[in-house]
């Protein structure tokens, strides 16, 4: 008896020592692996393991990949230990294909741990190209402008119809897509009409410009002056009833008050609807502000250490096509330089163009980081939360950052 209770004990105590020993988890596998289609290329990306190195073994399957399938999926790369992104060049196109990311050790192990979100796909990633954009896209010619009193009339030539036109209006000349960027003010259309009334500021001299929306996307836009760009500004003359911002474009109508149909406190359907009505103001316990005073003061305590530009693994591959190659433009001369109110006004004119998603996502994400180095720490949080949808992990410590910032001044 003696010998099964020491046993008994034994086991017990070399449990509760390995446990000790042992208080991480192991985790053989890469995580936050993402495969976004861009032009006829997919981008994978994704974030290393810090438990194990190693070569990473990268397999395509046109259906999701599992511990039973996997060894049917292809193997198309295997890259070095220290990589976070490949570039796929599936051949076949209106295809759906699944990725995953497997680790083999420096002894030739291969951790065959097939995870959702971490390192496999589970949504299908699809190159879908109905034909050619460039020749799909309705040509615009003969773009032409006219002052009539306080409004702008252009004038133009579309050659097809059932497509959207996006026009834009600067105080630049518009040569090049770069120069679409420095656009205040753009709006899309659709190809079917001739003509389109502006009401810009008066004294100003404006440049417009007038493309096919859908091939602006792929970013292979064509400005060719006295077709679809002016070549003379036009401006409309200053009098008594043009000064001022013009009264033409009324802002929306705010948001309506709650109508409230329940009580709030009772839960009884209201015979009339009331207007919301805040409870009353009421003083916390001594232990629930002993608790409170606990909490923020050991926030405090927490070092932040000064953040710096960071950018998204998507981004730093080499390969990078249409909108996408837009954005890296913007990153790599601007954001990065440090040039941040160049940053901001080009990351806003990129987002006035209606992107995918997941790449209007990372535009809020360095438009937010633009907004904090200038020290617009609510604008940025603001920007930072529309980030979330894709990239909520690395926006996480961006927002504790915000909300500091914000805290501890007056911005």
């Amino acid at each position: 008896m003696k010998k099964i209770f020491l046993m008994i004990f034994l086991l017990t105590a070399s449990m509760l020592f390995c446990q000790q020993e042992k208080n991480t988890v192991f985790a053989p596998f890469v995580s936050r692996l993402k495969a976004v289609a861009e032009g006829t290329q997919i981008i994978l990306t994704w974030k290393n393991s810090h438990d194990i190195q190693g070569k990473k073994l990268i397999y395509r399957y046109t259906k999701e990949i599992t511990d039973a399938d996997y060894k049917q999926a292809e193997l198309i790369a295997t890259v070095g230990q220290d990589v976070e992104s490949y570039t796929d060049s599936p051949k076949e196109i209106d295809a759906e294909y699944y990725y995953a990311v497997l680790i083999q050790d420096k002894n030739g192990q291969v951790y065959t741990i097939f995870i959702p979100y971490r390192n496999k796909t589970t949504i299908a990633t699809v190159i879908s190209l109905t034909g050619s954009e460039q020749k799909n896209a309705a040509i615009v010619t003969n773009l032409k402008a006219a002052v009539n009193h306080n409004k702008v009339i252009l004038t133009f030539t579309s050659s097809k119809s059932g497509r959207s036109l996006i026009i834009y209006r600067s105080t630049q000349p518009i040569y090049s897509a770069a120069d679409i960027l420095k656009a205040s003010f753009s709006q899309t259309m659709n190809s079917g009409v001739t003509s389109f009334t502006d009401v810009p500021i008066a004294g100003v001299d404006y440049y417009y410009a007038l493309l096919d929306a859908d091939l602006v996307k792929t970013g292979a836009v064509t400005l060719t002056l006295g077709q679809n760009s002016l070549k003379e500004p036009v401006q409309i003359p200053i009098s008594s009833s043009t000064l001022g911002i013009p009264q033409s474009y009324k802002r929306s109508f705010p948001l309506p008050t709650l109508n409230i149909l329940w009580g709030i406190e009772t839960g009884v359907e209201l015979e009339t609807p009331k207007p919301l009505l805040l409870p009353n103001k009421k003083a916390l316990k001594p232990s629930t502000e002993s608790a409170v005073h606990v909490l923020t003061t050991a926030m405090d305590k927490f070092p932040t250490a000064e953040p710096t530009t960071e950018i998204l693994s998507v981004d730093k591959t080499e390969n990078a096509s249409g909108e996408a190659n837009t954005l890296k433009s913007i990153i790599n001369t601007s954001l990065v330089s440090g040039h941040y109110e160049e940053s901001e006004l080009q990351l806003k004119g990129f987002l006035s163009i209606r992107h995918t998603p997941e790449l209007e996502c990372r535009a809020h994400y360095y438009l937010a980081q633009a907004y904090y180095f200038q020290k617009q720490y609510r604008r940025a949080f603001l920007e930072f939360l529309l980030a979330q949808d894709f990239y909520y992990t690395d926006v996480q410590p961006w927002l504790d950052i915000c909300f500091k910032k914000i805290n501890s001044s007056s911005f």
